[in-house]
């Protein structure tokens, strides 16, 4: 569940593309996990309470991480989710990242 303030373990996955004759083939490798806190953006304050639905963007901060890339996927509750942004924050040991369900 996407609830603020939880920690939660995010597993990181790489993705890859590759050619195959014309067709491309997404290759997702499995990069570690991490703990995550969910952090409650802006938008989500003015809105109130946040729906269950999947297709919202959540946001969650982790420690800094030299093998993060941006592009990966990011899988919690056996979601996957698209990282849609990777900002430090504050001090450079802490990463926000904004995630949105992939369908």
């Amino acid at each position: 569940m996407l609830t603020t303030g939880m920690t939660e373990t995010l597993k990181l996955y790489s993705v890859s593309e590759t050619l195959n004759g014309g067709n491309a083939t997404l290759t997702e490798s499995l990069v570690g996990t991490v703990r995550a806190k969910r952090v409650k953006t802006r938008i989500e304050e003015n809105i109130g309470q946040l729906r269950s639905n999947t297709n919202q963007v959540a946001t969650y901060q982790i420690r800094y991480r030299t093998d993060i890339t941006t592009s990966w996927l990011v899988e919690l509750d056996n979601l996957k989710y698209e990282v849609l942004g990777i900002e430090p924050i504050g001090h450079k040991d802490i990463l926000q990242l904004t995630l949105k369900a992939v369908k």
